[in-house]
């Protein structure tokens, strides 16, 4: 056998190894269904739109400087671009992020951190108003949509930053609006309830429409538990404000010349009000625990952004906000007297109480009058009338359609503060 066809048949294994080695040809790309290349490029457009609006908020706090000096830890939540003025930006994020904070810092898209300085809270929207100095960096402030408009099953994007994952994007879809939650003492009103998922972290990021404008800023899932820290509250502010003298006169009874109650009943009542205050939180704790561990996955909140604007407008522009004052108490009708007066479902509130020298008293406004429509807009529960009228300022006029028996009047109230 000549030599060249050793050296043939000694290569042959090796090439056919290499042929079964060898990856197949890659099949040319498929293309993608139109109707889903328009979905998903219209998707895109809208978050790359939207991240330069997203910051990252990082907050640093210190407790229980009493003990050892205390301890510090840091927590990181998501805010919103609201404007750029006078060299300075301001950003709109959760109150329950500044709330307490030594040191705020805001983390641009590109990673860069700057100082910031809070310019207000308001508590009863749990929102805040932040601002730095961003020096030669460039922000742009978000484009706000009309949250009045959102309806029930409208698609929503969500952007922030869970767990530190800056611009995470998830989606969803508006479940409910005009959602009242929280505790007992102050709940929220008028949220926007969405399926879109909100982790720690995103707390304070934005919610999207199908526009790409921003219809609310995302609400902490802390909310869930407020009617624990409520409950919390309640003792704390009853221990602290309790006239333990004038309670002890009351109650000192005298036998025989001796005093019947022993001289340490002020620490030995406190000590039982804080066993109790205690046993009350565990139940309640647990009691959350329990809603959380039967599932509530898809029941999240987002702050209107219409409630947005009033408020932080009034945060960036007094550090506080003043609410408008009208004086009454109202609740909703029931369905014989709605269809009594002609009313559609949903719409109206009955009058039950008007504080004397009230706004509402001076107005003319009167018990039992069913408050129809404030400034235009169609009142159909008490959160409604409530946003309304909370987002107005002493001094400024409302006009009431109320319906009386079965006439109709326009009254005109000066709202005072409240």
């Amino acid at each position: 056998m000549k030599p060249w066809r050793f050296i043939l048949l000694a290569l042959a294994p090796i090439a056919a190894f290499r042929a079964q080695a060898d990856p197949p040809p890659a099949e040319p790309a498929r293309e993608r269904p139109p109707a889903i290349a328009q979905w998903e490029d219209g998707l895109r457009t809208l978050v790359d739109g939207a991240r330069p609006w997203l910051v990252q908020i990082a907050c640093h706090y210190k407790v229980d400087e009493q003990k050892d000096g205390g301890f510090s830890f840091a927590n990181e939540f998501s805010g919103v671009v609201l404007s750029v003025e006078n060299g300075e930006v301001y950003v709109v994020t959760v109150g329950s992020a500044v709330r307490g904070a030594r040191k705020v810092e805001v983390i641009a898209p590109d990673g860069n951190d700057f100082s910031a300085e809070t310019v207000g809270l308001d508590e009863v929207t749990n929102l805040a108003v932040v601002r730095f100095d961003p020096g030669d960096a460039k922000f742009t402030p978000a484009r706000f949509g009309d949250s009045d408009k959102v309806r029930p099953g409208s698609f929503v994007l969500a952007l922030g930053n869970p767990f530190g994952l800056e611009g995470s994007v998830s989606n969803g879809i508006v479940s409910g609006v005009k959602r009242s939650i929280g505790g007992t003492i102050q709940p929220m009103m008028g949220m926007l309830q969405v399926t879109a998922p909100i982790n720690p972290g995103d707390a304070g990021g934005l919610l999207l429409d199908s526009r790409g404008d921003v219809i609310g800023v995302l609400a902490s899932t802390f909310q869930r538990a407020s009617a624990y820290d409520d409950l919390e509250g309640v003792f704390d502010k009853f221990l602290e404000g309790f006239d333990w003298e004038k309670f002890l006169e009351k109650v000192k009874q005298k036998k025989d010349g001796q005093e019947l109650l022993p001289g340490d009943l002020k620490s030995l009542v406190e000590k039982l009000m804080n066993e109790r205050k205690k046993a009350l939180l565990k139940s309640r704790r647990n009691d959350l625990l329990s809603v959380q561990q039967l599932g509530a996955e898809g029941i999240n909140f987002a702050i209107p952004s219409n409630l947005v604007r009033v408020i932080a407008g009034q945060l960036k522009a007094n550090g506080k906000v003043e609410r408008g004052y009208l004086g009454i108490r109202v609740m909703p009708l029931e369905n014989a007297l709605r269809k009594h007066l002609g009313l559609q479902p949903g719409r109206g509130l009955v009058v039950t109480l008007i504080e004397p020298g009230s706004p509402a008293a001076q107005a003319g406004l009167q018990l039992y009058d069913v408050i129809m429509e404030v400034d235009g807009k169609d009142v159909s529960d008490v959160s409604s009338l409530a946003e309304i009228i909370g987002g107005k300022k002493q001094g400024d006029s409302v006009i009431l359609k109320v319906r009386r028996g079965q006439e109709d009047k326009d009254l005109s109230a000066i709202l005072g503060k409240k």
